[in-house]
């Protein structure tokens, strides 16, 4: 950390107040943003009931608020049934949600504080068979209907699958299947209309409602560890995947429909030991090198070369102590003089105590970018230095942005006294209560994009149109919006009215193709989108025409910055098409190109997402607002990333990068030391994966949205990745620091051998049984009288009722982290040796357990016993181990995982006295018979 912000985090810890029962009732924070000047505390509060389920939770402004009048509702309230379930959940930001579950937890109803009601009807196997919608103002509809493969579809493997989902799109159907289970032919058909149905029982009544014609085909060949290695998308061309040994990307090739020629879009990637790219080349012999910081991995450089060696990119990253990048200096760019100014291509960032971004300064281009409607095309050489100054409030709410340079000076919101919405002020004048209330639903989705701009929402809280004019006569300017059953956005179209026409331009999304039409320039454009490593390539075929000056076939190669951001796009002799900086939270800082034509089929800028016509960035789940610097409607995923459902990746845009719009996720990013330790100990981010990622592998799709009641368990869904990236998340609470991995040392005396589980090596007894250790605080006798080691609250046979459900609701590796990561931990932590996992000789005893038939099992729907497909292939040590003591969960008398980049094991079932054969003192080397 530079010795100027060393002062800013002097004396801010992060404290932890608990109950009796151990439960962290209370969390502070210490707040400075000027270096020497007095901290505030930010006190974050949750209550619990009887049975220690957190019940009403406030964020710092709001607890506050809550002092002067106890009656004001909390950030978040839940009310949950006898069984634990969550029944009815009301939050300031997003209103009330009341769901009715089923006996097997299914979802039966659920209504929403705008009135929308949701029914599914299920099978015997408690599969979905039809989802009914009903608005307050609409009729109930059949918006989804699943069919599934019967003992007659045993020919293309689909046999209890999904074959055929009619969704709010239109129509998917899965015709083939691998061996493993896996899609590898999908065709779409979308509806004859824009909209939602409301699908007809008889399969031939749903069929008129669909375009006709064979649809869209996508196709997939898998290999044996179910890695795609060939995509052919629906217009025939063909992505041809080459892995390394150990299942990374290796090479990507290209060959489009009609052509026997193969175009290579990256080669000779290069992994250094933690997983992370150091070289590749591109088909247009850019070679780009990355160079990590041995001490923490930490991404130091970034190198962009063309054939001639020609700097196109030379990114140099500068950090402090906890990760949070201080200046990214781009070498490949020149030191420029304009206005009596001297401008550095360098950009630098200042944090306060909480590891919000408070300054940024850098350079950028004259002229207005405030707005939504344009990127702005202000002459690319009268540049000049920027400053920003960012304050927030107590709820994290940017509400003040100050911007000091040549383009508009910035913006001020106000937010509502006991929620987060929030407006910006108008003519210097700041919105009222009432003003505030009126811009947003019931369900906090806004309702006006900026004066004379409404949007409009669909029943399952998506974006369904924006209006850019709305005229007297009803013909009005629209761009609107369909998503398939998983909530992914499969059309957008754009209608203009004239006089004299509607000119419609479409999009339509299709895996690895989009396909663009305009009914005016009447241009149809097939874009093929491919996966070229760490960064992206856009291939632009034309069916029609090309425009004037563009070839055909035009391949795009796209370098990308930390953030997975579009920095510059190439052709295919790496001429530069564009180039694009941005200010730390996505407005466009500077851009130039050779020519504005090229520049207009520039789509995907900020983020690595796609930018529309009305400014908003699509990032899969929800819409980004850059101008305001906050999200457009309450995460859908709710308070998954704190009680703010309207900030902007936890206000560090520098340091965090948001996938899919549900929470900063860093995981799809490049990883790093810090990022990891980070990820086990507060839980604020997941252990990352190796970049780049994978081939895609085709969705099943989800039979429920997310965004709507409650998601069916969907394993498999698609969502675009985000490649590279360096990630910060904010400071993880206060504990213990885990003790080095001893498991390549010799084993000791008790062990007969090892067991290895992945990256892991488990010790054995001479029977054969596992070996866990524990250290524990409690005396033997303490431990013999309780009956053993067992989960929080002793929760008995529904342990795995409850470990089923979270495995499917948010994930194994995210249960397994808010394990690792909890001061009381639910479960049982065990060590795989004597100062692993269990916190060594810190505590009073170590005891010594072995566990019979305890082996690493499969993590899918059959070991857990679900009625609806699911499967995860865990890769390495960034993703969590299931072992059972049999094949099914139900059966298991033992249940543990590995969490990630531990040496752990966490056992979801209890340990009784009769598997603790061992104890000995803290510090002593001899072990003592348990009983």
């Amino acid at each position: 950390m530079q010795a100027s912000t060393m002062g800013m985090h002097h004396q801010t810890p992060g404290l932890s107040v608990v109950d009796p029962r151990g439960l962290p009732i209370r969390s502070v924070d210490y707040w400075r943003e000027v270096e020497g000047d007095p901290t505030q505390a930010r006190i974050n509060r949750t209550f619990h009931d009887a049975a220690g389920r957190a019940v009403e939770q406030w964020d710092p402004r709001l607890w506050a608020l809550s002092e002067e009048d106890p009656l004001r509702r909390a950030n978040l309230t839940t009310v949950f049934s006898l069984a634990g379930n969550a029944l009815f959940t009301d939050s300031v930001d997003a209103g009330w949600q009341l769901n009715l579950p089923g006996l097997g937890n299914e979802v039966l109803q659920g209504w929403d504080s705008r009135g929308a009601g949701r029914e599914v009807e299920y099978d015997d196997l408690l599969r979905p068979l039809v989802v009914f919608e009903q608005g307050t103002t609409e009729p109930r509809r059949a918006v989804e209907r699943m069919t599934y493969g019967g003992p007659d579809h045993g020919a293309r493997n689909q046999c209890g699958q999904l074959i055929r989902h009619d969704d709010p799109a239109g129509t998917v159907l899965f015709e083939a299947f691998s061996i493993t289970g896996k899609c590898v032919k999908q065709v779409r058909h979308f509806t004859l209309a824009p909209v939602a149905p409301d699908w007809p029982q008889l399969e031939a009544d749903r069929q008129r409602l669909l375009e006709p014609g064979e649809g869209a085909a996508s196709t997939w060949s898998f290999g044996p560890l179910k890695d795609v290695l060939e995509q052919v998308d629906a217009k025939g061309n063909r992505q041809v995947f080459s892995l390394t040994l150990d299942g990374r990307l290796r090479e990507t090739r290209l060959q489009l429909q009609g052509l026997t020629t193969w175009q290579t879009l990256v080669k000779e990637i290069q992994y250094n030991a933690e997983g992370q790219v150091t070289h590749e080349t591109a088909g247009n012999h850019v070679q780009t090198t990355l160079l990590y910081s041995a001490e923490d991995g930490l991404l130091r450089e970034r190198r962009a070369q063309d054939a001639s060696a020609r700097w196109l990119q030379h990114l140099i990253y500068d950090y402090d102590r906890t990760g949070n990048v201080l200046s990214i200096e781009d070498k490949a760019l020149p030191v420029r003089y304009f206005a009596n100014q001297r401008i550095e291509p360098i950009s630098r960032f200042s944090y306060d105590s909480l590891y919000q971004l408070i300054e940024a300064s850098g350079w950028e281009a004259g002229g207005p970018n405030q707005g939504p409607e344009s990127v702005g095309q202000a002459d690319p050489a009268a540049v000049s230095n920027y400053r920003q100054t960012y304050s927030y409030d107590e709820s994290g709410n940017l509400l003040k942005l100050t911007h000091v340079g040549a383009k508009n000076p910035g913006r001020e919101l106000k937010a509502a006294r006991y929620s987060n919405r929030c407006l910006p002020w108008r003519n210097g004048v700041p919105p009222t209560e009432e003003e505030i209330a009126a811009a947003f639903d019931a369900k906090g989705n806004c309702l006006e994009l900026d004066q004379g701009r409404f949007l409009r929402w669909d029943l399952r809280n998506q974006l369904q149109s924006i209006s850019p004019v709305e005229r007297d006569s009803g013909l009005n300017d629209q761009e609107s919006y369909v998503y398939d059953g998983g909530g992914q956005r499969v059309r957008k179209i754009r209608s203009l009215n004239t006089n004299a026409r509607t000119v419609v331009a479409e999009v339509r999304y299709l895996p690895g193709l989009e396909l663009r039409t305009d009914s005016g320039t009447r241009e149809a454009l097939q874009v093929i989108t491919a996966q070229a490593g760490l960064n992206s390539v856009r291939v632009l075929h034309w069916e029609t025409d090309p425009p004037s000056g563009v070839t055909n076939d035009q391949y795009r190669y796209s370098l990308v910055d930390h953030l997975n951001s579009c920095t510059l796009e190439l052709a295919d002799d790496a001429r530069v098409i564009s180039r694009e900086t941005y200010h730390p939270f996505g407005t466009t800082a500077w851009s130039a190109g050779p020519n504005d034509t090229d520049g207009d089929y520039k789509t995907v800028r900020y983020s690595g997402k796609e930018r529309d016509a009305t400014g908003l960035y699509y990032y899969g789940f929800r819409y980004y607002l850059p101008w305001l610097q906050r999200w457009l409607n309450p995460d859908p995923a709710g308070a998954i990333d704190g009680l703010n459902l309207y900030r902007m990746v936890r206000n560090n845009p520098v340091g965090l990068v948001d996938v899919d719009g549900l929470a900063p996720d860093p995981k799809d990013g490049q990883g790093n030391a810090v990022s990891r330790l980070r990820g086990m100990f507060s839980g604020l981010s997941t252990s990352p994966q190796p970049a780049p990622v994978r081939p895609l592998v085709p969705a099943r799709p989800a039979s429920l949205a997310p965004a709507a009641i409650a998601p069916w368990p969907n394993a498999e869904q698609t969502v675009q990745p985000s490649k590279a990236s360096v990630v910060a998340p904010r400071r993880p609470p206060p504990i213990s620091l885990p003790t080095a991995d001893k498991s390549n040392e010799a084993l000791p005396s008790y062990a007969g051998g090892s067991m290895t589980v992945g990256s892991h090596q488990l010790m054995l007894a001479t029977s054969g049984s596992v070996i866990a250790t524990r250290a524990d605080n409690r005396s033997p006798k303490t431990i013999r009288k309780a009956g053993g080691f067992f989960p929080r609250d002793n929760r008995g046979p529904k342990i795995k009722d409850e470990f089923r459900r979270a495995v499917v609701s948010n994930g194994i590796n995210t249960l397994a982290q808010e394990h690792v990561r909890s001061p009381f931990p639910g479960y049982v932590s065990t060590g795989m040796d004597e100062v692993s996992g269990g916190f060594g000789d810190t505590r009073a005893y170590q005891y010594r357990m072995e566990i019979p038939g305890l082996k690493e099992r499969d993590i899918n729907d059959q070991t857990l016993g679900l009625g609806a497909p699911f499967e995860f292939t865990p890769k390495g040590r960034l993703d969590t181990r299931l072992l059972m003591s049999d094949d099914t969960l139900d059966g298991a008398e033992f249940v543990a995982i590995i969490p990630p980049v531990t040496v752990e094991m966490t056992f979801i079932t209890p340990i009784p006295n009769a598997y603790i054969v061992a104890v000995r003192e803290a510090k002593s080397t001899q072990w003592k018979p348990f009983l």
